[in-house]
Order: structure tokens, then C-alpha cells, then sequence
């Protein structure tokens, strides 16, 4: 019976896009649109509504990625794409980028990328290169197979500010940050630990909090304009949010981002945030970036209590000529991985002429 109901409300919930009169129009208009067909084109032939997951933010950053790249977005005219486009988050910031929308791939007339989610029998005569999107919940397991990396937020990625302009050699206040939300309610949840043998992030801080004296940490629960000369700063956003125009420069004041996991799943954008703001993450999902961060080069790992107590340590006790080192480490790891358009390039780089994109890559526990 349960399963019964959860079918009838998806139908329902599939269904209701062709009877809202505000999607209806924004298909309309969409399906129109005839915007620059000069430089590089790149198709978009997205069918399945997963593609929508987490307000649109995923499929933001992938064509983000390939316009930063020099590409023209062309979205094929399918209903459910265009017509919700306006009703997500991070999907209707695709409105902000030049782009096309065709009904055929008839309409080009030279070679161009083609992504799409639907399942294809013959390559598209004038596509130089297929990239295919899988929605399951698995690792690579072969060359010609790419997992979505994860980026920094959207809110962040959009900012005049971004990327920011880091001095590498200049000291920073705090030894050790971590700003985020840390109600139990979510992100003391046992599943991450069960799942993926990952500390929570309240499991995390409460480790730290209690392996610290008391006089090197301080909690900050009010606006302020500088993270203080302390050993260990920590932001809880329940408390107190640092906005999103401050983020950054916050960040950059910390040698070290206590990289703690998201709510159900290790990754956390905050964690890529820190990289681009060479702060050094101490992590213990490092295993889940591609490629994976190295402990003692570009981060300090942990596995659990014992051992994050030994990074927590190995941090507080480090030389500043060791810090520096490391701190342009986490930069060059930013800036070769993680820059917009790096994501692109490495899809256009691989030598297979049809990719699999495993979008949900990151969903997969690694034993």
C-alpha cells in the first residue's frame, strides 16, 4: 500500500507540470529562444527530472563549467526541462548565461558536445564527443567513467568576489576553524557513520571541544569582523550565520578548516570553499574527492576519535614554514581540480569519445 501511494504521488507530482499555467508559459517562452550560435555549442538532452536534485544546483555547475570553457549552452526543447526552470533554486541561474534552445538536432549544423540523461542507441552523427549521465549510486569502474566532483556552493560561485585573491604568505588569526550548522537533529545522525564509516559532525566537534583546553577555543555566537588570535574559532550556524557575502574572508583568516560531513553523506561544499581559500582541511572523507587529497600534502586525515586527535594536534604543534607549505598545496589542488571549467576540460580531455557523467558518484559508500 505504501508503495502504492508513493507511486501515485509521483505520478501526480509529474503530471501537475502540464497544468500549471506558470510552467506552461515559461515553456512557451523558453522553447523560443534563439540566443549566439558562435564559438563551441554543447546540447543538453535532459529528459529525467533527477536532473533537477537539490534545487538545480548540479546541472547549474555542470553547464557553468562548460560556458567557463567557452561553450554555448543549447537545451533541447523536452517539457519538463524548460518548464520548471524558473521554479528552482540554482536552475533558474542558467537564465543568466547566453544560451539556445532547439527542438532537433537538425537545427546545427557542426560538430558540438551532447549531454544527455536518455538512453542512445547511435552516436549523433556531428557529436564530437557523448557524455551521458547516470543517476545511480555507484563508484567508477573504468576510465571512460567520471563522477561530479562537488563545487562550491552557487551562492558563493556567483559572488564579484569569487575566486578569491589569496596571499599564501601572510599569517592567519586562527589555527583551526569550522563554521556550519551543527543542530543534533541533522547532522548527528548515526546513518553517516553506518553508511560511509564517518564520524557525524557532532560526533566530530564534540571530539574536538573536549580534547582542547577550554581558554584556546571560542565559540562565536554574534557579528563580528575578524576571527579572533585563537587556537580554535567555531561558527554554528544556529547561532549565528555568517552571510554568504563574508564567507570567504572568513575562511581565509584560519590556516586549517575542521572539515566535519554533510547530513546524510560525507561531502560538504564547505569543504571546497576552504581548498579555494588554501585553508588546510583535517578530514576524514578525503578518499571521496577526485583525485583524492593526501594526507600531510594538501590536508591532515583522521579515521576516528584517537586520530583526530592526533591531527587536531599535529595542527595546533605545526611550524609556520610547514603551514605555508601546505597551505599552497590545498591551493594547487584547487586550482588544477576544482577552478570553474576544470571539471569540463577533464570531460573533454578523456580519450573515450562517449563518457558516462555518475552523477550521484559521490552517494557511494567506498569500503
Amino acid at each position: 500500500m505504501a508503495s502504492f501511494l508513493k507511486s501515485l504521488e509521483y505520478t501526480s507530482h509529474a503530471l501537475r507540470s502540464y497544468v500549471l499555467p506558470s510552467h506552461i508559459r515559461t515553456y512557451a517562452e523558453l522553447s523560443k529562444h534563439k540566443g549566439v550560435l558562435d564559438g563551441p555549442l554543447v546540447v543538453f538532452d535532459m529528459v529525467n527530472t533527477q536532473i533537477d536534485n537539490v534545487m538545480g544546483r548540479y546541472l547549474y555547475h555542470i553547464v557553468k563549467d562548460f560556458h567557463t570553457q567557452g561553450y554555448t549552452p543549447h537545451y533541447m526543447a523536452n517539457y519538463r526541462f524548460l518548464a520548471t526552470v524558473r521554479k528552482k533554486r540554482y536552475k533558474v541561474k542558467l537564465l543568466d548565461m547566453p544560451f539556445s534552445t532547439i527542438s532537433s538536432l537538425k537545427e546545427i549544423d557542426r560538430h558540438f558536445i551532447y549531454i544527455t540523461d536518455k538512453l542512445i542507441h547511435e552516436q549523433p552523427a556531428l557529436a564530437e564527443r557523448v557524455i551521458r549521465i547516470s543517476y545511480k549510486k555507484r563508484r567508477p569502474e573504468n576510465p571512460s567513467e567520471i563522477p561530479l566532483p562537488f563545487f562550491v556552493h552557487p551562492e558563493i560561485s556567483t559572488q564579484e568576489e569569487f575566486p578569491p585573491q589569496v596571499d599564501g604568505s601572510q599569517p592567519r588569526n586562527t589555527r583551526i576553524f569550522f563554521g556550519g550548522n551543527t543542530r543534533v537533529s541533522s547532522y548527528g545522525d548515526s546513518s553517516v557513520n553506518q553508511v560511509y564509516k564517518v564520524m557525524n559532525r557532532v560526533h566530530v566537534l564534540e571530539t574536538v571541544k573536549s580534547f582542547l583546553p577550554a581558554e584556546q577555543q571560542q565559540m562565536i555566537r554574534e557579528s563580528f569582523q575578524k576571527l579572533p588570535n585563537i587556537i580554535f574559532a567555531c561558527v554554528e550556524t544556529q547561532h549565528f550565520k555568517i552571510p554568504f557575502a563574508h564567507w570567504l574572508e572568513t575562511i581565509t583568516q584560519a590556516d586549517f578548516f575542521l572539515a566535519c560531513p554533510g547530513t546524510k553523506m560525507p561531502l560538504c561544499h564547505n569543504l571546497v570553499e576552504a581548498l579555494s581559500c588554501g585553508s588546510i582541511p583535517i578530514i576524514q572523507y578525503h578518499k571521496y574527492l577526485t583525485p583524492e587529497l593526501i594526507d600531510g600534502e594538501n590536508c591532515l586525515t583522521f579515521h576516528d576519535e584517537d586520530t583526530l586527535r592526533q591531527a587536531i594536534q599535529q595542527a595546533v604543534e605545526m611550524p609556520e614554514t610547514e603551514v605555508l607549505k601546505m597551505r599552497a598545496a590545498a591551493l594547487r589542488y584547487y586550482e588544477d581540480n576544482l577552478t570553474e571549467g576544470q571539471f569540463a576540460k577533464r570531460l573533454l580531455d578523456t580519450p573515450s569519445k562517449q563518457v558516462t557523467l555518475l552523477l550521484n558518484a559521490y552517494r557511494a559508500p567506498i569500503l
